[in-house]
């Protein structure tokens, strides 16, 4: 059985002493010992260290996290872990158009059942088509993000469109729809530190002519 908290403490040890590759070594050395064995639970927890380990940037290896966060999803078929790899696609890879196929692939293949993935990767969606330029698309996940919030009062990530409306509010193409989620959401952001960028965002767009 795996003991998950030892070789997490000892892994950020090493890490933290600066020794990567003896952190990727004891990583690689439990995964190898259990690869037949282990539950799919403790698979995952392996293969999802692994993926977190080679994004990190002391040790980053595009292409391994890459392989380990899709050995996820392939472990995991989630929402969840699909979201996982649009954040990777986004954030390390800076690929939006991985990022927007992840996210539609999630809606293709779950219709929704996990909201609050959807919902994160939406606003990822929304950012990777602001980077590209795709204004009337971008429109689109506003109008299906609003929609989202309209329908669940509760239990969306609320805060993690605050990732995303200060980049659409001042296009004047969005800034009518981005003031409305804003309006929205603005009550229901859980982060003081969201909470407060939301009001003030607001506060200054609403008082504009």
């Amino acid at each position: 059985m795996l003991d998950k908290k030892t070789l997490l403490r000892r892994v950020r040890e090493l890490a933290v002493a600066g020794q990567s590759e003896q952190a990727e070594r004891e990583l690689l050395v439990a995964q190898s010992a259990l690869e037949l064995t282990a539950s799919a639970d403790d698979r995952l927890f392996l293969a999802n260290q692994l993926a977190q380990f080679y994004s990190l940037p002391m040790s980053q290896n595009l292409g391994e996290a890459e392989k380990y966060f899709l050995q996820c999803e392939a472990i995991s078929p989630s929402p969840y872990r699909l979201y996982q790899t649009a954040m990777f696609y986004f954030y390390c890879r800076k690929d939006y158009s991985m990022t927007i196929a992840k996210a539609d692939e999630i809606k293709d293949r779950w219709d929704r059942v996990d909201n609050g993935s959807y919902y994160s990767s939406l606003v990822l969606k929304g950012h990777s088509l602001m980077a590209l330029g795709n204004i009337d698309i971008a429109k689109q996940v506003l109008d299906e993000l609003l929609g989202m919030i309209k329908s669940s009062p509760a239990g969306l990530p609320y805060g993690d469109e605050m990732n995303l409306i200060p980049e659409t509010i001042p296009n004047p193409d969005l800034t009518e729809l981005s003031r409305e989620i804003l309006r929205h959401t603005v009550s229901r952001i859980r982060a003081p530190e969201y909470a407060q960028r939301a009001r003030t965002l607001l506060q200054e767009w609403e008082t504009q002519p």
